[in-house]
């Protein structure tokens, strides 16, 4: 008998296990909670970002004020990197900068997408879950 493949992930706060739909939910409220607990007078912009690709997922809790550059450096090390190909970001069929700050480009409900490597290209899905100040 096929094992069937079970997507989950484990939340880095808590360390209870969520599947792909249920820790979206979940690491929002943990998120909700830091910003009510956030009493420095310097305030900082955070974005919740869901990574997926197939039934891969991964969420990203990413400072504001870094590039899109840094995205892609991470998304290169943990998933894609290969032989050091072209990448980019983009919305419909706008190119979005990789010196664009993520705070910029990060709003609730804004979906864009990552290709790595222009020939056998390789698509991620982002979505802007929430941002928090």
């Amino acid at each position: 008998m096929e094992q069937k493949l079970k997507s989950e992930g484990k939340c880095v706060f808590c360390e209870n296990t969520y599947d792909q739909r249920g820790i979206g939910r979940h690491l929002d409220t943990h998120l909700a909670k830091m910003a009510k607990e956030n009493t420095s007078t310097k305030q900082t912009t955070y974005c919740h970002i869901e990574v997926k690709a197939y039934k891969m997922f991964l969420h990203l809790f990413v400072k504001g004020n870094l590039t899109m550059e840094s995205i892609d450096q991470y998304l290169r090390c943990i998933w894609l990197e290969c032989c050091g190909h072209f990448s980019g970001f983009g919305y419909n069929d706008q190119e979005i900068s990789m010196g664009k700050r993520v705070k910029n480009v990060f709003q609730p409900g804004v979906v864009i997408f990552h290709d790595y490597d222009y020939g056998t290209t390789t698509r991620v899905i982002l979505n802007a879950r929430n941002t928090i100040t």
